[in-house]
């Protein structure tokens, strides 16, 4: 038996899985339904998302506008309880259809941390970072220098270099803590804003409809 099944379904179990809601075909629900039962399978986003709304497919205005979580990723229940970060994201490319993935552990992997601090690529395109970092690489060629005629146990090459090392590895953590883009704040607001809409159940589902797509567009 598979551990995970996943796709476009173009079905939904739910009638909660459609804007303006709706049932399914029943003879399509039901064999699907046989299926997972088979399988020992299980909606993970909706396991871990019991009352939410959220949708993957969204047709355009001129369409009619109707959205749908019609893709899901089945996991069997065994390894529900190894998974976590079901999401609902934009998928970054030109598509009607969200991403939605899960981070799935395996069952005997040993636990594994953060790991080490690595430097994030963009700060390079820093023209001011830069310039820092070679003023204080002039420095420290220039302390390792004049180390060698006054060495010792706190004024050495290795510990001079070990200071540098330190004051870049902060200029860049810094950095990065600053510049954080704003359009990936933009976009953190446009999906609260978008779970509060969907799951405002004093809203009439055409309003939903109407503010759901435009929020996803």
């Amino acid at each position: 038996k598979p551990d995970v099944m996943l796709g476009d379904f173009n079905i939904v179990e739910d009638a909660l899985d459609r804007l303006p809601c709706r049932h399914d075909n029943e003879y399509a629900t039901e064999s699907l339904a046989h299926l997972k039962l088979s399988l020992d399978l299980r909606d993970g986003w909706r396991a871990e998302n019991p009352n939410s709304l959220a949708f993957t497919f969204a047709q355009s205005h001129r369409q009619g506008g109707r959205q749908s979580r019609i893709d899901r990723i089945y996991i069997s229940e065994d390894f529900m309880p190894f998974s976590k970060e079901w999401q609902i994201e934009p998928s970054g490319i030109a598509t009607d259809h969200q991403l939605i993935s899960a981070r799935i552990s395996d069952v005997h992997m040993p636990f594994v941390g953060k790991g080490r601090w690595t430097l994030p690529l963009f700060i390079l395109k820093d023209k001011r970072v830069r310039d820092k970092i070679i003023k204080m690489g002039r420095a420290l060629q220039k302390d390792i220098m004049s180390s060698q005629s006054n060495r010792s146990e706190s004024n050495n090459p290795q510990i001079i270099f070990k200071t540098f090392k330190n004051k870049v590895i902060h200029l860049c953590r810094d950095t990065a803590r600053k510049s954080i883009p704003k359009i990936q704040n933009r976009i953190n607001t446009l999906k609260a804003h978008l779970k509060t809409c969907l799951n405002n159940h004093n809203l009439p589902e055409d309003e939903q409809q109407f503010i759901g797509l435009e929020l996803q567009e």
